[in-house]
């Protein structure tokens, strides 16, 4: 794998758990080339399962949990979050912060989990390695809403669903009239709690056995 010279450790580190070499250059390489058109840009599904599906990975944990809330901190973090956490553990989610943990548990949890509710960000890319046709209700600030791990939800044969945040006035001047598409791309917002329950609703994901009393 070619990277440039300044890549981050991160980086690294994910070719590393893959077994691929690394170098890191910003000069000219001469090689071969694959490339994929614009039309097949998200058509993953004919060569997903040869190139993820079986994928084994050195710190593999097999035991990580099948339902699993993903939520972040500082930027694009959840006002209301305690209050999301604590609406879902009705549902049998546990709470990771990805930033918290190493590469080897995220792709981890990312692999065995059957039911994810996540903040939109990277953290949900790990998602190509599910093996589970997971379900997937991903968060949204409402200035800032994009489809790309809707298309790897349906590469790996899932199931995706969005809560937008609730919306506020400097939504409506940034986007309507002043056009900045990426204004809000790192800002906080507020779930409704009655949408994130609609969408449990939707992607047919119920209350836990040992554990019914879900908020009205």
């Amino acid at each position: 794998m070619v990277l440039r010279s300044n890549a981050t450790n991160m980086a690294k580190n994910i070719y590393n758990l893959l077994g691929a070499s690394v170098l890191c250059t910003d000069k000219d390489i001469d090689g071969k080339l694959i490339l994929a058109s614009k039309n097949s840009m998200y058509s993953y599904d004919g060569w997903y399962t040869n190139l993820f599906g079986e994928l084994d990975f050195e710190g593999w944990n097999h035991q990580t949990p099948e339902r699993i809330f993903i939520s972040r901190k500082g930027d694009r973090s959840l006002i209301n979050e305690s209050e999301v956490e604590q609406f879902l553990q009705a549902y049998g989610f546990r709470k990771y912060y990805f930033e918290d943990i190493p590469i080897s548990e995220q792709w981890s949890v990312a692999t065995n989990a059957k039911i994810i509710v996540g903040v939109q960000g990277a953290a949900m890319s790990h998602l190509v390695l599910n093996r589970y046709q997971v379900k997937v209700i991903e968060l949204f600030h409402p200035g800032y809403v994009v489809d790309i791990y809707r298309n790897i939800v349906g590469a790996v044969g899932g199931n995706w669903c969005a809560v937008s945040g609730q919306i506020t006035q400097d939504v409506i001047a940034e986007l309507d009239f002043k056009q900045q598409a990426r204004k809000f791309a790192a800002t906080p917002t507020r779930i409704d709690i009655n949408s994130l329950q609609m969408a449990l609703k939707y992607l047919q994901i119920s209350a836990t056995q040992s554990n019914h009393s879900v908020p009205n």
